[in-house]
């Protein structure tokens, strides 16, 4: 993951859950890594503490089993979108809004660097990422809604 755009950040996820997927089904819902464990957590019905020691932070992570079970309505109780970080190197090490980051919607992708740089992109009209919406102001508040989608999840 050197860059923010789709090519360098996208990965194939393949899930076969016996008795609650569909064969072959798909979803266009957004996921992230983050939400595998919870998936493995609910499908095999454990039960128990995810952290390991008092000091631990509650799970991170939402559940898929809504989308493996019915993939076209696409509703989950997970964000509308996939968030991922680029390191922005050491000088800013644990300061979340010294990093850069990207937000993937069904529809967009939202970068927004450390310098307040911003990258938007229609995947319904531009799935390659060539033309750059930021600066177009009707998209100005997707922006502002994304930028604090970022922020809300980071915290």
């Amino acid at each position: 993951k050197h860059t923010l755009w789709e090519d360098s950040t996208r990965i194939p996820m393949i899930i076969r859950a016996p008795g609650v997927s569909q064969a072959g089904a798909k979803t266009r819902q957004p996921v992230s890594l983050i939400d595998l464990y919870p998936t493995l957590v609910d499908l095999c019905n454990l039960a128990g503490e995810t952290r390991k020691n008092s000091q631990g932070a509650p799970l991170d992570g939402f559940s898929m089993r809504t989308l493996l079970e019915n993939p076209n309505v696409g509703e989950w109780d997970g964000p509308e979108g996939a968030l991922t970080m680029r390191f922005a190197g050491p000088k800013n090490n644990k300061k979340p809004n010294q990093q850069h980051w990207a937000y993937r919607t069904e529809r967009y992708r939202y970068i927004l660097y450390n310098d307040g740089n911003e990258e938007l992109y229609d995947h319904h009209n531009d799935p390659h990422e060539w033309r750059n919406l930021a600066e177009n102001p009707a998209y100005s508040s997707l922006k502002t809604e994304y930028r604090q989608a970022i922020f809300k999840q980071i915290q």
